[in-house]
């Protein structure tokens, strides 16, 4: 699992008490973002590397 920066769980806590459902969404945002990085990374080193 990826470690989530401070910031981030920061604002995860600010969320909380708004609903269950903004946590939510707030989580799946974050690992879309931190999921489009690790493609974003793999298309480069294919790239790179000629995989």
């Amino acid at each position: 699992m990826y470690h989530i920066p401070q910031t981030i769980r920061r604002l995860i806590k600010m969320a909380e008490p708004l609903g269950w459902q903004d946590c939510q969404s707030i989580k799946v945002s974050v690992f879309h973002v931190k999921h489009a990085d690790v493609v974003a990374h793999n298309r480069f080193w294919s790239v790179r590397t000629g995989v």
